[in-house]
């Protein structure tokens, strides 16, 4: 990949998915990694070379599904560096950490720069310890980014559930995607590679708490939850801030911010424009068109939105975008950093723009996209028919939910 690559990554207007049509997913994911977290041996202590082994091995580590790929792993870790940056963490386009240290203090100083920090006294220590506690904290964002779909079977958490498949028995039917992701995320870069071998004990174990704290926070069952936490967090409508919502200098308040950003950079291509956020919607709608036909296959009922033979594309990413994408960026919106890239600018402005051009698809549908998305458009391959809209979109919405990982308990009242 050229230089127009390399200097696309970590801002919003990165497009994986363009490079793919040039250069192999792996490939495409060994440059991204080694650009986004190029400062990482000098923070882990390790020779870069082996921290690229752990890269490439979680780069195949993804599996060739049409949307849950080692593409996807790139594009969520470049968009939670923009995101992160956005919310005020001090992570620039480029993934380099710029810190600011009276904004982040966590660790002692012992725990932080372990042997190689003794001796030293005065502010310029001082400094040290806030500057490294930063760059740890936004390098494990980046590379839960990386890693948080690895080895994703192309299924979601109901259907490995429902099949009793290994993974759902490994971890006790509960978020076993998303179990399964971190801990095969932590495998590679801890166990097998030895990424954090340099790092004082109580930081390596800081390392992976936060890895994994950042992929589970992209369990969508838990979706509705984590907004309605947030908005406790802001203003009631009508009420004037001066923002300032999450003070910088707390860990919990971190943390939450970065699970804010992993969460939106993982539902990142709804905000994207619209060529960008077309091809993944029907590289999403394929790998459930696939589970469809596994669910049928398999005797179980098929899900709505995975039924090739009754699926409306522009029906059910209307209802995708307007009731969970859209209140999780409007919180996003609200919680920007004074002084930061806008997210309204970036992200809200082409989420409300790719409502309207589904919108616009659902009323006069071009009938090349059957080929693309099996029996839809109604009337074109299948010869379904229009499917009626509800006059309550809450039954729509509960099936794309449903489909996409939303706890069943919370469809029926979306924010």
């Amino acid at each position: 990949p050229d230089r127009f690559f390399l200097d696309a990554l970590g801002s919003w207007e990165f497009d994986s998915l363009s490079w793919a049509q040039q250069y192999p997913p792996a490939q495409i994911f060994a440059v991204a990694a080694k650009r986004l977290v190029k400062h990482a041996p000098a923070v882990l202590g390790v020779d870069f070379s082996v921290l690229d082994s752990a890269l490439v091995a979680l780069a195949t580590g993804y599996q060739d599904n049409p949307y849950h790929n080692a593409v996807h792993g790139v594009d969520v870790a470049s968009s939670a560096c923009f995101l992160a940056r956005a919310l005020g963490m001090s992570v620039d386009g480029r993934g380099t950490v710029l810190d600011n240290p009276s904004t982040v203090s966590i660790h002692s100083e012992e725990e932080l720069l372990g042997d190689t920090g003794a001796g030293s006294t005065g502010s310029c220590r001082v400094e040290a310890v806030f500057s490294r506690a930063a760059e740890l904290e936004n390098l494990a964002l980046v590379l839960a980014g990386f890693g948080h779909d690895v080895e994703h079977p192309g299924r979601n958490n109901a259907f490995l559930i429902k099949s009793r498949d290994l993974i759902a028995i490994t971890y006790n039917d509960i978020a076993v995607l998303e179990c399964m992701h971190a801990s095969t995320t932590i495998r590679i870069l801890e166990v097998e590679h030895l990424v954090f071998r340099c790092l004082a004990a109580p930081v390596g174990r800081e390392m992976r708490k936060s890895i994994i704290d950042a992929i589970m926070a992209t369990d969508m069952s838990q979706h509705f939850n984590f907004i309605e936490q947030m908005k406790l967090r802001l203003p009631a409508a009508g009420e004037e801030s001066d923002g300032g919502y999450f003070d910088l200098a707390l860990d919990s308040d971190r943390k939450v911010l970065r699970r804010l950003s992993i969460k939106c950079a993982d539902l990142g291509h709804s905000c994207k424009p619209w060529p960008c956020h077309y091809q993944w919607s029907l590289r999403v709608t394929d790998e459930f068109f696939a589970q469809g036909d596994a669910e049928r296959n398999a005797g179980f009922p098929v899900t709505d939105i995975m039924d090739r033979t009754k699926a409306n594309l522009p029906k059910s990413q209307q209802g995708f975008l307007r009731f969970v994408c859209l209140p999780l960026f409007s919180v996003a919106a609200a919680c920007r950093a004074t002084g930061c890239p806008s997210i309204s600018e970036h992200c809200m402005v082409p989420l409300t723009s790719n409502i309207d051009q589904w919108k616009s698809l659902e009323e006069s549908p071009p009938k090349e996209i059957g080929s693309v998305v099996g029996g839809w458009p109604p009337g074109g391959a299948s010869a379904q028919g229009p499917v009626p809209p509800p006059s309550d979109p809450r039954p729509l919405f509960s099936t794309v939910a449903t489909a996409r990982g939303v706890a069943s308990d919370d469809i029926e009242h979306p924010p």
